[in-house]
């Protein structure tokens, strides 16, 4: 049984440490412990523990603009992240890990950001009828993890340019016809202050679907 639950925002950037920070926080709790951990990526790709990055990602292209690639220890898909798109993770030992529980919470912190979101197949979310969260998993022997991501403004452009596959001629798609725009002043704060909002409607969606025992 849960009975005491933590929030952490991380507030760096760069994928290495906060996927190094999930796994840190993950082997520090303790029974009846569990966590909520929001994060954020700048520019990166995050492959799962077994794919291929040279299969699933334009590595030359990616590190040429000065973006990221890393390994997290989930199985799926890769995925693209920048600054508009806010992650989540779950962490608690084994015996609390509760899959609906916490989607719910997600769909609740989604409600009170004014998006609706609905479960589709096993571990996505729909917005609209659009995916716009994929999830993940990971557990060892004590603790486990359900992480995910809420592409909220995502740059379409770099997704489709960093992840799709090359043509069989080895050279990729569009390279070298891409013009990409990068968003103004305005704009970054405003999705800076959207992703505020939707870190503080999270907060509260966890707190009022894990009631804890007085």
């Amino acid at each position: 049984m849960i009975r005491k639950i933590f929030i952490y925002n991380a507030q760096v950037t760069d994928p290495h440490e906060n996927l190094a920070a999930e796994k840190v926080l993950m082997d520090a709790l303790a029974p009846g412990e569990a966590m909520l951990y929001l994060w954020q990526n700048l520019n990166t790709v995050v492959i799962g523990k077994n794919q291929n990055a040279w299969l699933e990602c334009r590595t030359s292209l990616l590190e040429q603009e000065g973006g990221k690639l890393a390994r997290r220890l989930s199985g799926g898909g890769a995925v693209f992240h920048d600054l508009g798109n806010l992650n989540f993770t779950f962490l608690m030992c084994k015996e609390d890990y509760d899959l609906d529980k916490q989607v719910t919470v997600i769909q609740k912190a989604c409600a009170l950001a004014g998006i609706t979101a609905e479960k589709s197949g096993r571990n996505d979310l729909l917005a609209d009828g659009r995916k716009f969260s994929g999830n993940a998993f990971y557990q060892d022997k004590v603790h486990a993890y359900h992480h995910g991501t809420l592409m909220v403004d995502v740059d379409k452009e770099k997704l489709g340019r960093y992840l799709s596959p090359p043509k069989s001629d080895g050279m990729p798609r569009g390279s070298g016809t891409s013009n990409p725009t990068e968003r103004n002043g305005m704009r970054a704060a405003k999705l800076a202050f959207e992703f505020i909002s939707l870190r503080v409607s999270a907060g509260t969606a966890y707190c009022s679907c894990y009631t804890l025992p007085t």
